[in-house]
């Protein structure tokens, strides 16, 4: 902020973290982002269909478009657009690109992206005050497109019990963190090296992702918003997701790209005196 001026809070704190997705500046802001899905899109142009690169262009002058000086409408009717064209893109590179490495990194990024992008989010409903939930729990069903899945199934008001299972614990739901956690360990399973017994370091932060939580008390987490010790628990959990699965993707490059982790020898070889 300018000099002598304080921080906004509120309302006005919220609608600057909004307007700053929309800063071309800001290298976590979208059209930056952006700018490096294009600069790598480029560097495989071989690997990418026609179909797959017209949909680049085309998300190329979406973000063209994007700017702070768009009302509240026209910039959620954007974003809409450009996720759309995303799921497009994602969807027509698993149709079209043959399944090697390459694709396979790819999709552990990207359902790595997914399932860490969900977790904050749950951990950011629970920061939020008490009455303020309801409201926001009906955010995080649409905002990773559940929603309707939920209605389906419960047809009922929403339960913060029944969205968490929804969310975290049922592997049928391609937006779970369950489902999620064993696609990304299919993959990692995959990729070279892995048909070994020694389990390196990406294959150990998955088993203690996963072992997180089908460990999970879910009596206890059955009592979200009804104690604190529900709320404390479920935390606990997204910790214990969030730490393994933050530090994943460092660990695949460390193994596959630099090298860095090598075979340990666990017992000496060194003949008996």
């Amino acid at each position: 902020t300018p000099k002598g001026r304080t921080l906004p809070t509120g309302f006005d704190a919220k609608r600057c973290a909004l307007l700053a997705q929309f800063d071309a500046t800001d290298p976590q802001a979208l059209q930056p982002l952006f700018a490096q899905l294009l600069r790598n899109a480029r560097s495989v142009r071989d690997h990418l269909g026609d179909d797959s690169w017209r949909l680049v262009h085309q998300l190329r002058q979406q973000f063209d478009m994007l700017s702070p000086a768009l009302a509240p409408g026209g910039a959620r009717r954007a974003c809409e657009t450009v996720f759309a064209q995303l799921a497009a893109f994602f969807g027509l590179c698993n149709e079209t690109m043959p399944h090697h490495y390459g694709w396979r990194f790819m999709e552990i990024g990207r359902l790595l992206d997914r399932t860490l992008g969900l977790l904050a989010l749950l951990k950011l409903t629970l920061s939020a005050r008490f009455e303020r939930r309801a409201a926001l729990w009906e955010v995080v069903l649409a905002t990773t497109d559940n929603f309707t899945a939920y209605r389906r199934r419960y047809r009922s008001e929403l339960h913060p019990a029944a969205i968490i299972d929804l969310l975290l614990f049922d592997e049928t739901n391609p937006r779970s963190v369950g489902y999620l956690l064993r696609r990304i360990n299919q993959q990692v399973e995959r990729l070279p090296g892995s048909n070994t017994p020694y389990r390196n370091a990406e294959r150990r932060l998955l088993i203690q992702a996963s072992a997180a939580l089908h460990l999970a008390d879910i009596e206890r987490l059955s009592q979200l918003n009804d104690t604190q010790e529900a709320d404390d628990a479920l935390i606990q959990l997204l910790d214990a997701l969030i730490t393994p699965l933050g530090a994943l993707s460092e660990a695949i490059g460390q193994s596959h790209f630099s090298h860095v982790e090598r075979p340990r020898q666990l017992v000496s070889m060194e003949p008996d005196e």
